[in-house]
């Protein structure tokens, strides 16, 4: 009788190895597409926005998804829709200077939302052939090219009342894109990551030629990535058993 208990035991144990190693083998299966979320603050480098010198600068929340495909160990494709609001800092500037631009008919002040699509490849500094074996901590940077739209009430001064316009620019845009980041388990990154949207426009806030630069936007954004599988179910459920 004694000797069936080791029998009986390893049939008793059989189906949790089984088990074991079937997940094991569906956690190891490559996930090279990721989606990620961002949620952060970011300015606008405007004519009437204020100075980063003096940081005098409105931060306004934003919110971004991007969808990855992995490339190579170390490169990254990225496509990311993003939203943020944007507003002047009127409050910096001398009435002399309200009243200059009132007669060239620009704005000294407005506020609303930008709308930004790019794609960015990204190198990591730690390369990794599957998401199974990333550094504790890794670092990318890249950049790549979008576009813009933002959508704005802007404000013309008058000493009667300001004159109020709704108003709408497109322009292109350089994204350059830095980040940290920290796996969180086998399919999760957390990190933080800094954005700068270098636009060839300056007709973004209403208000042309002040600083003689173009307007950019600035972000910094807390992000949350998951590591998604495109094998068919039934490989990963049935092939192996």
């Amino acid at each position: 009788m004694k000797s069936l208990y080791p029998i009986a035991l390893l049939l008793y144990l059989l189906p949790s190895i089984a088990c074991f190693g079937q997940d094991l083998y569906r956690e190891a299966l490559p996930r090279k597409h990721t989606v990620s979320f961002y949620l952060g603050s970011g300015f606008m480098y405007a004519d009437n926005g204020g100075s980063p010198r003096t940081f005098d600068l409105r931060f306004q929340p934003m919110m971004a998804f991007s969808y990855g495909k992995q490339l190579t160990p170390m490169v990254k494709l990225t496509a990311t829709l993003g939203f943020q609001g944007v507003r002047s800092n009127e409050g910096v500037f001398s009435e002399s200077i309200y009243r200059q631009w009132a007669e060239e008919g620009q704005a000294y002040k407005f506020t609303g939302n930008a709308t930004m699509f790019d794609i960015v490849p990204v190198a990591y500094l730690y390369p990794f052939e599957n998401h199974m074996f990333r550094k504790r901590i890794n670092l990318y940077g890249g950049f790549g090219l979008g576009v813009m739209s933002v959508s704005r009430t802007q404000y013309v001064f008058n000493e009667t009342g300001d004159i109020s316009q709704n108003a709408s620019n497109t322009a292109p845009y350089i994204p350059v894109r830095i980040g940290l980041v920290v796996p969180f388990n086998g399919i999760f990154d957390l990190g933080i990551q800094g954005s700068l949207m270098y636009t060839f426009s300056d007709e973004l806030d209403g208000n042309v030629g002040y600083n003689n630069r173009n307007d950019h936007l600035a972000q910094i954004q807390l992000t949350a990535t998951h590591y998604i599988s495109t094998t068919p179910f039934w490989k990963k459920w049935f092939i192996r058993l």
